[in-house]
């Protein structure tokens, strides 16, 4: 908040914005995992780092192949709103389905997840 306060002061409403910003990765991104990591599990915070970067190797790759896939889709999202809404559809389902893969893929808990909900729907149905 202080921050903020001071870029607002030299910056206007773009220097408040900015100082939010900047306090909240400060807080949410680097103190709170430190003493998460360090203060609660007892880990290194290299194994955040690791999760971290992990997660965005993930995001990056995720958001390539979806990129190149969507750009094979000869939906014109700009004529009118309902191509602008399948178009968001797509984008949204095939990003979804490529990081929802590749999580499950790399990530322990996410088969973990898939697993536990493939057998809730199993026992309703």
């Amino acid at each position: 908040m202080g921050f903020a306060i001071l870029l607002g002061a030299f910056w206007g409403l773009p220097g408040i914005l900015g100082g939010v910003l900047i306090s909240l990765v400060v807080i949410v991104l680097i103190w709170k995992p430190i003493l998460l990591f360090r203060r609660g599990f007892g880990l290194s915070i290299f194994y955040y780092v690791k999760i971290y970067a992990k997660h965005i190797v993930i995001l990056v790759l995720s958001w390539l192949v979806a990129d190149f896939l969507v750009g094979l889709v000869s939906v014109d999202p700009s004529v009118s709103w309902i191509n602008f809404i399948g178009y968001g559809a797509i984008v949204a389902v095939v990003f979804g389905v490529i990081m929802g893969g590749l999580l499950f893929v790399v990530e322990c808990g996410m088969r973990d997840f898939v697993l536990r909900a493939r057998g809730i729907v199993q026992r309703r149905f």
